[in-house]
């Protein structure tokens, strides 16, 4: 038998077992209609199909820092961000927008409620860069 007729074989026996599957990974195109978080994952790997890790990552950091900033709009918090960043790149540091959101997020408690979380990038940007010097 054929490796690939084993495996797909294999897979309709565990289907049929009630076993779960693996989401599958396959990256989907953003477009304009896109939530704020897939147009990050976007921009940051520089393909109009990110991988789904990376849209799934920012999904998971852009939920939590929705809760967080109080009363921020995704796409607010997707530009502050974009703006980390390039303030960042200005002084010569190199940090992913994924990585600043993550940050960002986990620097802040599980159950804050910020009125201003431009504060809260301004300082992240102000530590990063004092961090480098």
């Amino acid at each position: 038998m054929k490796p690939i007729i084993l495996l797909v074989a294999l897979g309709l026996i565990l289907s049929a077992c009630g076993a779960p599957q693996p989401a599958p990974i396959v990256a989907t195109a953003v477009t304009a209609d896109s939530p704020a978080y897939a147009k990050l994952a976007l921009i940051e790997s520089e393909s109009p199909r990110p991988p789904v890790a990376l849209v799934e990552a920012f999904r998971v950091s852009m939920d939590s820092l929705s809760k967080k900033c109080h009363g921020e709009t995704p796409e607010h918090l997707a530009a502050l961000i974009i703006k980390s960043q390039e303030l960042l790149r200005e002084k010569n540091i190199d940090v992913k927008l994924s990585e600043i959101a993550r940050q960002v997020d986990r620097s802040l408690p599980a159950d804050a409620q910020i009125a201003q979380c431009s504060d809260v990038f301004a300082a992240f940007v102000t530590l990063t860069i004092n961090q480098s010097n």
